[in-house]
């Protein structure tokens, strides 16, 4: 059965092997977010709360980059038109799944 948004929203995807929506937050978003964007700049309290809130700034912004910068050079590289197509499916990890990964990527230069 396929995962959907409000399975996740309302628990039932916990019954497939997934992260509830409170498991989600406390178990992989929660320790990221506590840790990057509050913990790391907690040492320039010292030096007030405006650098405080300037250094938690700068980290969303840097996060907000690298993701853009992210997506830039994985779409290029798995979204191009002459890229090969499968048309069934393989078993994930297997060497037929590692091979198509490799056939249908683009070797920029």
């Amino acid at each position: 059965e396929a995962f959907t948004l409000k399975a996740f929203l309302d628990g039932t995807a916990r019954r497939r092997n997934w992260f509830s929506f409170p498991e989600f937050f406390g178990k992989v978003v929660g320790p990221y977010l506590l840790g990057h964007f509050f913990l790391l700049p907690l040492p320039m309290l010292f030096f007030g709360q405006t650098a405080y809130m300037n250094s938690v700034f700068n980290l969303l912004l840097a996060d907000v980059v690298t993701n853009i910068h992210a997506f830039i050079v994985i779409a290029t590289n798995h979204a191009g038109k002459d890229l090969y197509t499968f048309s069934n499916g393989c078993a994930p990890n297997s060497g037929t799944f590692y091979m198509r990964q490799v056939v249908s990527s683009a070797n920029f230069r």
